[in-house]
């Protein structure tokens, strides 16, 4: 019978049949054996083949329209003695199925793993007021694909159903774990990899790179998040990443919401390796830089009051100062080192110093940064973020033509990013930079941007 099969597969993988083949399976896949598939004028051996096949002659250098149910009847007719599905499927090597089909088989394996999961991690159906009732909900929505962390869910069923309900399981599980930790009272948090470790044995299993950190941060999102739209899809991984906002803006700001998340459900996530570097002489006491992790910014209760905030984008540049002797110790003012996109720690302290110290007084945040893509991104990401406070430092039209002839070229890419870029402060900045072709780093204006640190 092997044999047989293997004499069929190689008559059906003639060259003669393989446009017919094709287009059989792409028509198939739609309605099954039904309608026609139309070959454009046919070479000589396909008129050979596809004759032979069908056994009505379909001359060559003519389009021959075959019927998909003639082809049923000719396949069922021959010493084959199978359709179109079993010519399709011994070709392929596994089961065939139409659209309809394979949708159909898609729901009822979603619903079992929603089930399956749902019965795994012991979550029963409650009622309103029981105290797992708001991750029953999410199962709920989960279920009719309507809820946050479905396209996270959705891309771990499409490569392996039993990997996707075993994942659901344990958040599910890890869920109802975190509100029995607070129904008791307990007032401490638990770190993320303490409690990846007790959950699952690895540590790193709830780290939010990982389809099941994304998942979990997905069910808190729903049974903790605030009521209205997150300004960040949580829901949403770096590689398919299609918003508005930059990807290095996005995980900024998606940070900044995980970490709210994991707080409000009594988990501590990783606060010590995000740190804000800064120089403060008149809140300090001497003339020394200071770096403090998320932690410390955090749980600080004394925050520097000053009335602006000069930033650079680039440690050099923030070191340049220092090292030339800047000497603030009777200023109330602060420079702080963004370092590129900002941390955690870098908004939270900025969040927390700008905060307005009075009627009408309002601390200033003047930003200093590259005259590229990504500092123009970084600058209009802190403009959004702090509005009226924020002020651009030397990233003017007139600042870049001084320093352009000295700058890289740019790259036809960030030409393109350049004019999806809206700079506020400056409307001729953008237009300038693409005439130039050039792109410009801070350094090449540190001389000017100590002149204005030398008159603060």
């Amino acid at each position: 019978m092997e044999k047989d099969r293997q004499v069929w597969k190689t008559y059906f993988e003639q060259p003669g049949l393989a446009r017919l083949i094709a287009a059989v399976r792409q028509k198939f896949d739609a309605l099954g054996a039904k309608g026609n598939v139309t070959l454009r004028e046919l070479t000589q051996e396909e008129s050979q083949e596809v004759s032979s096949l069908m056994g009505e002659y379909h001359p060559p250098g003519k389009p021959a329209v075959i019927k998909l149910r003639d082809l049923e009847a000719s396949l069922v007719g021959s010493p084959f003695g199978g359709g179109v599905r079993d010519m399709l499927e011994l070709l392929d090597g596994r089961p065939v199925a139409i659209r309809s089909e394979r949708k159909q088989w898609h729901e009822e394996a979603w619903r079992g793993m929603i089930e399956n999961a749902s019965s795994a991690s012991g979550l029963v159906r409650s009622g309103t007021d029981s105290l797992h009732a708001p991750v029953y909900r999410w199962l709920n929505q989960l279920n009719e694909r309507t809820a946050v962390g479905t396209r996270t869910l959705r891309k771990i069923a499409d490569i392996d159903f039993s990997v996707a309900e075993s994942h659901l399981a344990i958040c599910l599980s890890a869920l109802m774990e975190l509100i029995d930790r607070q129904a008791s009272r307990s007032k401490s948090l638990i770190r993320l990899p303490v409690f990846a470790a007790v959950s699952t044995g690895d540590a790193h299993a709830f780290d939010w790179k990982e389809p099941l950190g994304r998942l979990l941060i997905s069910g808190i999102q729903a049974v903790w998040g605030q009521k209205g739209e997150p300004q960040a899809d949580l829901d949403e991984d770096e590689e398919n990443f299609t918003g508005e906002l930059s990807v290095d803006a996005w995980l900024a700001e998606g940070a900044l919401l995980r970490r709210e998340l994991y707080r409000a459900a009594g988990i501590a996530d990783d606060d010590i390796s995000s740190q804000v570097i800064f120089y403060a002489p008149c809140w300090t006491g001497d003339q020394e830089e200071r770096i403090l992790t998320l932690r410390q910014v955090e749980r600080s209760d004394r925050i520097p009051r000053v009335s602006r905030i000069y930033a650079v984008e680039n440690p050099s540049l923030f070191g340049a100062f220092l090292d030339r002797g800047l000497d603030w110790s009777t200023n109330d003012v602060m420079l702080v080192c963004v370092n590129g996109y900002p941390s955690s720690a870098t908004l939270r302290w900025l969040d927390r110093c700008l905060i307005p110290q009075g009627n009408d007084s309002e601390t200033t945040l003047i930003y200093a940064g590259d005259l590229d893509v990504k500092g123009l991104e970084i600058a209009g990401f802190l403009q959004r973020r702090y509005g009226s406070r924020f002020r651009a430092w030397r990233m003017s039209a007139d600042d870049y033509r001084q320093v352009s002839a000295h700058g890289l070229p740019l790259s036809d890419d960030e030409k393109v990013r350049l004019k999806r870029l809206q700079v506020l402060w400056d409307e001729e900045l953008i237009s300038d930079m693409i005439e130039m072709r050039t792109k410009v780093y801070q350094e090449l204006l540190v001389e000017w941007l100590w002149q204005d640190l030398q008159l603060v």
